[in-house]
């Protein structure tokens, strides 16, 4: 039995060699700039792999951190080419075209104050 469990050991160690360490949430999200409540909802959501070792506790690969959401350092564009491909956007957009434009609001010619005028239209 004891030559299994050295056995068991070994593989083990040879995977955990192979697909690199496991870190937590919060070191995987500063490693990679993706925002943690984000990353806590993919595992959630089991987009990206993980190990759950406590009850609110998961590890998870760097790597497949990487895989899913791209690192920030590396392509800023990781994100939104898989909501592309997802079909939940239509073109992929550069950072300085992702700004607000500025307009100028409609004039406004009620008679009573633009607030009144929006309470009277939600009853």
């Amino acid at each position: 039995m004891l030559a299994r469990e050295q056995e068991i050991v070994r593989k083990i160690e040879a995977s955990l060699a192979e697909l690199g360490p496991f870190m937590s949430l919060s070191d995987a999200s500063a490693h990679t700039g993706v925002p943690l409540s984000t990353l806590a909802e993919a595992v959630r959501a089991q987009r990206v792999p993980a190990l759950r070792v406590q009850k609110r506790r998961w590890l998870v690969r760097l790597e497949a951190v990487r895989a899913w959401f791209g690192d920030a350092s590396d392509d800023e564009y990781a994100a939104q080419r898989r909501l592309l491909e997802a079909g939940l956007i239509t073109q992929i957009k550069r950072r300085e075209d992702r700004r607000i434009q500025p307009f100028d609001p409609s004039p406004y010619e009620g008679r009573k104050p633009a607030s009144a005028s929006l309470v009277e239209d939600r009853r």
